[in-house]
């Protein structure tokens, strides 16, 4: 198998997949992911707890992200939850 993008991944899912990010920062990925009309349900996936700078402020922002991409439930937990 040839090695893909990140950016090819959607055109490898089958139509209505459910999908998990895990790590969704500032949303950008979490945005192209839903744009790609694969997924019948998206949820993002990060603690946003002020290491590297993913904080409160970048919860927000992607929060506002997410709101124009579509259908994408983002939960601020950690990936062990």
């Amino acid at each position: 198998m040839k090695n893909i993008t990140r950016n090819e991944l959607p055109d490898l899912l089958p139509e209505n997949a459910v999908g998990v990010e895990l790590g969704v920062a500032k949303a950008d990925f979490t945005c192209k992911l839903a744009e790609s009309g694969k997924f019948e349900e998206l949820i993002g996936v990060d603690i946003w707890a002020g290491d590297r700078g993913h904080g409160d402020s970048e919860y927000g922002f992607a929060l506002g992200a997410v709101a124009h991409c579509g259908e994408v439930s983002l939960l601020r937990k950690t990936f062990a939850d």
